[in-house]
């Protein structure tokens, strides 16, 4: 009984997993890979060690028992049914939530477990407002299941009386066991972020586990340290970085011109959906008129998948951990000097407005230096929301009454908008899905649409507000990440940009280079005179700056020109791909690195920045990221 039960219920349990996995996948409209392809295929077989931990990790309940049961002579066949259902009741709500997720954020479910304080409800109605099919198929699944444990499987009800052959079956079982829970004796324990060993991102998003992989960031726990996964940068890349980059002016921030700073973060809009960028479709005619008059850049790449991460790299002009977050870590309470931290200090007016609950999100911007932060219990009037609160229109018109607040202090300030609309799928009932609804491509676009509606209805009433001030407005527009897409290439990274200003004295440009979120800070700072050398971007309004991207997904940290990128294992900091950049800003096309005159520089370049960033940020060093001239 305790032989064959326990192999038996392992043996499901394995089965059960890779198959739910597969449905998960097979709901998705869009994959970086097709399953049915040999990379996916590849994948999906690589991904069962991750399967199989799971599988006995979950068989330990009912080893246990049947150990227990074979002291007291007992056959437990129901609590071994029972404790089988518990675990593909887990199996099954990890897998399709995970799923929602990868669906909603672009990428899996890992740290960020412990940044949804406060929003359960909205995600839950979220899950069954945009993915009910998905719910639908997890229920479905779960029943199906269900009934195979409490009807079909087979349990043996014979006693094993030979003491010794249960001793050694139970040797056996918890050297195995430990065994592909560690990942075989080669290497190091493996963990969740072991799928990228695979090597190729789009591969180990397929290969993901999230039944095992979000029981292994639970155990963490709350506030569990981020680990640090880059190596600190070599002598060579030292020698590397202190001949290409010029040592640095001290910080110039006495004499900052008396003026307003408003950043709207377009919550999830991706250029992938905007006629001006990838040209795949037009759900944002407005801002692409608004773009072909204001200041741009040839492409932008967020270093995000969520708010938090966004909204660092944004005003902090610093890259995320590679595959952590900040907030509710060890990190967030580190020392930065970012962008709101230095208006602030300087007689600034500084405010983060949102939609939604002022959350993780408005706490973890009021730590980067704001020193307001509102939220949907702000808001002193009644509106139409959506799963998340209140939507665009009118998260712009709080915004504009707290602007006319602000103005009459007489102080300069610097204001963050973080719209609602597209954080849901909601619409109201007056207005049509003017790209369907029939999936979740065609459902994001049409929301995407009514936000660009909703921003052709508040940029007007901004502009016109803006001219009666006394001190001129610098005014940003980005989005903080993308969102539910898993489209391969550059798609989830690719976000809008464009900056203007009251006064007229930002130029009506589009600069053919790629920018980051990491140089918004520094091109502000710029614009109000100043200069701050520990932010790793640059200002934009530089003639002389041809442009970097980075981001990171997994463990891979990429970095990018305008036209090509290279791919970097952080663990290991061996180059792992080189690839070329499509005028749609989203397409790669990879190539042999060794056939690439710009592969090696690159490479050097990419290595270095993230070795040393990732460095001073895990040592609450970032003000130390260039050396400054302090005789200058």
């Amino acid at each position: 009984m305790l032989v064959i039960n326990t192999i038996t219920s392992f043996a499901f349990l394995i089965v059960a997993i890779f198959i739910i996995k597969l449905l998960a996948l097979l709901s998705f409209v869009e994959l970086p890979i097709e399953l049915s392809s040999q990379d996916g295929i590849d994948a999906l077989l690589f991904g069962i060690k991750f399967d199989a931990s799971a599988a006995v990790l979950l068989t330990i309940p009912i080893f246990l028992s049947l150990i227990i049961a074979r002291l007291f002579k007992r056959t437990p066949n129901q609590l071994t049914r029972f404790l089988l259902s518990i675990a593909i009741c887990w199996v099954v709500i990890t897998t399709f939530s995970d799923a929602i997720y990868a669906k909603e954020a672009s990428k899996h479910v890992t740290f960020e477990l412990f940044n949804t304080q406060g929003m359960e409800v909205s995600l839950i109605l979220t899950a069954f407002k945009s993915y009910f099919g998905t719910v639908t198929l997890g229920i479905t699944c779960l029943l199906v299941l269900l009934f195979f444990i409490w009807r079909c499987l087979p349990l043996s009800n014979r006693k094993q009386t030979r003491w010794y052959f249960n001793s050694l079956f139970i040797f056996l079982w918890l050297a195995v066991t430990l065994i592909i829970v560690r990942g075989g004796w080669k290497d190091s324990p493996q963990s969740p972020m072991s799928v990228y060993k695979i090597g190729d991102s789009e591969k180990a998003f397929i290969a993901w586990n999230a039944p095992y992989s979000i029981g292994y960031y639970l155990s963490k726990g709350d506030l569990a340290p981020i680990e640090k996964i880059t190596k600190n940068p070599t002598p060579l890349q030292v020698k590397f970085f202190e001949h290409s980059q010029k040592i640095a002016a001290p910080a110039q921030l006495q004499s900052l011109k008396s003026a307003n700073v408003i950043v709207v973060l377009l919550e999830s809009w991706l250029a992938f959906d905007m006629q001006s960028y990838s040209g795949v479709v037009n759900a944002t005619p407005f801002f692409d008129q608004l773009r072909a008059r204001s200041f741009s850049t040839y492409s932008t790449y967020a270093d995000a998948y969520r708010t938090v991460q966004g909204t660092f790299s944004t005003f902090c002009s610093y890259p995320n951990p590679i595959n952590g977050f900040m907030a509710n870590s060890q990190l967030q309470n580190a020392s930065y000097s970012c962008l709101p931290h230095i208006l602030a200090e300087r007689g600034w007016q500084t405010a983060f407005i949102q939609g939604s609950g002022r959350g993780s999100v408005g706490s973890f911007a009021q730590t980067l230096g704001f020193k307001q932060s509102y939220g949907k219990y702000d808001y002193p009037f009644k509106a139409v929301r959506n799963e998340w609160r209140f939507m665009d229109d009118d998260i712009y018109r709080f915004s504009l009454n707290q602007i006319d607040k602000f103005s009459q202090t007489g102080k300069p300030f610097l204001i963050t908008i973080n719209t609602g609309t597209t954080h849901g799928s909601f619409l109201p009932d007056n207005v049509d899905y003017v790209f369907g609804r029939e999936n979740i491509i065609n459902e994001r676009r049409s929301v995407m649409k009514y936000a660009d509606d909703a921003l052709k209805r508040f940029i007007p009433k901004l502009d016109a507000k803006l001219e009666q001030l006394d001190k001129p407005t610098i005014v940003i527009l980005l989005s903080d990440h993308t969102a539910k897409t898993i489209t391969g290439g550059l798609v989830k990274n690719s976000i809008p940009l464009l900056i203007y200003a009251s006064d007229q004295s930002i130029p009506n440009e589009n600069r053919p280079i790629t920018s980051s979120q990491r140089d918004i800070a520094p091109t502000i700072i710029d614009w109000l005179g100043g200069y701050v050398p520990w932010f790793t971007g640059n200002s934009l309004f530089d003639d002389s700056y041809n442009g970097r991207s980075s981001f990171s997904y997994g463990t891979n940290f990429f970095w990018l020109t305008r036209d090509h990128g290279v791919a970097i294992d952080s663990a290991t900091g061996e180059l792992r791909s080189c690839f070329n950049i499509d005028n749609d800003v989203v397409t790669k096309k990879t190539l042999e690195c060794s056939e690439q005159a710009w592969s090696e520089s690159l490479f050097a370049e990419g290595s270095y920045f993230n070795a040393i960033s990732q460095q001073l940020l895990f040592e609450g060093k970032t003000q130390q990221y260039r050396k400054v001239n302090t005789k200058l």
